[in-house]
């Protein structure tokens, strides 16, 4: 069966990668396998993070020690752009 997120989390890893940020692409390695259990919802999930990002932005579980640059970084590398 093919993964309906392969497309997201390759252009998610080449921006991931493209910041820099250890902690970014430690984050991302945690969010495909997150990706993986939830299968083409995924997508929906994301897009909902990225309108909720202010909630999501703060330094708590696997984002803990996260800096307003680090979520500046994962922001670019999951959504394209910076906040």
């Amino acid at each position: 069966m093919s993964d309906p997120n392969e497309k997201r989390k390759a252009e998610i890893e080449k921006r991931a990668k493209k910041t820099g940020n250890r902690k970014v692409t430690g984050y991302v390695e945690s969010l495909f396998e997150k990706m993986d259990q939830m299968g083409p919802h995924a997508g929906v999930w994301i897009e909902g993070l990225e309108s909720d990002w202010d909630k999501f932005a703060k330094p708590q579980g696997l984002t803990h020690g996260f800096t307003d640059k680090d979520f500046a970084d994962l922001h670019e590398a999951l959504f394209g752009y910076r906040p």
